[in-house]
């Protein structure tokens, strides 16, 4: 069963649950509170009216906020896992962070970026911590240990989640450029095992806090437009920040190495009609050579690299758009349908068709 608690509904219990045990509380229990006293709505709320939303000053913005709800499954709520916050459908969500919630130093497969909308908050990274002030954009590695904790009831963060396994496909374009978010990136994408975070300080920046409501807003209106948008509010957001904003922190810096920006970009804007050979010729590099770099920055073969992008492509369009699966297999860049076809079920256990149908969620 699919259930809805408004975010003013959970912070009420996040207080309570404060004020009776003095102590945090972790968000499952608050869930499971909630959920077994009846205090949810089982019928879809409708989407917010996002631009009513964006007129609104800060402190309004925050209180209308609470109304917003959230969907949850009862069958997850009780199975002995952590509960999933990124759909296994979706590249990335923006959440709410509460005040007074259980926040113990953990790890996760996501980047994850907290932009700290008011207020100031904790950061614990590693064995280090500092104050994060309003207006700082933070992002963290996959796999680091780390935690945030809201320091007074009027602090406010929007944790911003992307799937590392995502990433390197949805932001291909961002890895391909020559800044400090590109290399940050790069770095943690082919070095895993180094945990390392960036932070800017946007001193309130009115275009950030417009696109960090976008982005949290996008999440709300329960369409199959979702993922697709906030992808492109994030992208504005990285640009925004690097436009503005030169001055940043960084855990640890690793050297970048090779210059392969202009490889993965010349690979994304031909990767429908690109080979091995040609590409290897247009950076009069040997073909071992350059399947190396590519191994080592994406971390998949030149071909596995060209799949990942074609696969991304059919995805979108299946989901997206009404075309048949031949006119799809051509924009993917196949010649053949039936090779298309068979690439696809190999690459997500389903065909194309079923794809689609199991995608288009409303």
């Amino acid at each position: 069963m699919i259930f809805y608690l408004s975010i003013g509904q959970l912070q009420q219990e996040f207080s309570h649950y404060y004020q009776s045990k003095h102590a945090c509380c972790d968000f499952r229990i608050a869930l499971t509170n909630l959920y077994e006293r009846g205090d949810y709505i089982t019928q879809k709320p409708d989407s917010p009216d996002v631009w009513q939303f964006m007129l609104l000053d800060d402190t309004a913005f925050l209180d209308a906020a609470k109304q917003l709800y959230y969907a949850f499954s009862s069958e997850e709520l009780f199975k002995n896992q952590d509960y999933e916050i990124v759909s296994e459908f979706d590249d990335m969500t923006t959440i709410s962070q509460f005040y007074q919630s259980q926040n113990n130093v953990h790890t996760h497969d996501c980047f994850e970026i907290d932009y700290v909308f008011s207020g100031k908050c904790e950061l614990t990274f590693l064995d280090e911590k500092r104050e994060l002030q309003e207006g700082d954009f933070c992002i963290i590695s996959p796999y680091a240990r780390h935690a945030t904790r809201l320091l007074t009831e009027k602090s406010c963060v929007f944790p911003i989640l992307v799937k590392e396994k995502t990433f390197d496909v949805t932001f291909f374009s961002l890895l391909s450029e020559a800044d400090i978010l590109s290399s940050f990136f790069r770095q943690i994408l082919t070095n895993p095992s180094e945990p390392n975070y960036l932070l800017f300080q946007t001193t309130n920046s009115a275009e950030i806090r417009t696109l960090v409501k976008m982005l949290f807003l996008e999440g709300f209106r329960m369409d199959t437009y979702v993922n697709r948008c906030g992808i492109h509010w994030l992208n504005l957001l990285f640009v925004n920040v690097l436009r503005n904003y030169s001055t940043y922190s960084q855990f640890s810096y690793h050297d970048t190495g090779t210059d392969y920006a202009p490889i993965l970009r010349y690979i994304k804007n031909h990767y429908k009609t690109i080979n091995l050979e040609q590409l290897a010729q247009k950076f009069n590099y040997s073909i071992p050579y350059i399947s190396k770099i590519i191994k080592k920055v994406t971390g998949d073969s030149f071909s596995e690299t060209i799949k990942k992008l074609k696969m991304e492509e059919a995805s979108n369009l299946l989901i997206q758009t009404d075309d048949t699966i031949e006119t799809i297999s051509e924009h993917a860049g196949y010649n053949s349908s039936d090779h298309f076809a068979r690439t696809f079920r190999q690459y997500y256990g389903i065909s194309p068709l079923k794809y689609r149908k199991k995608n288009r969620k409303y």
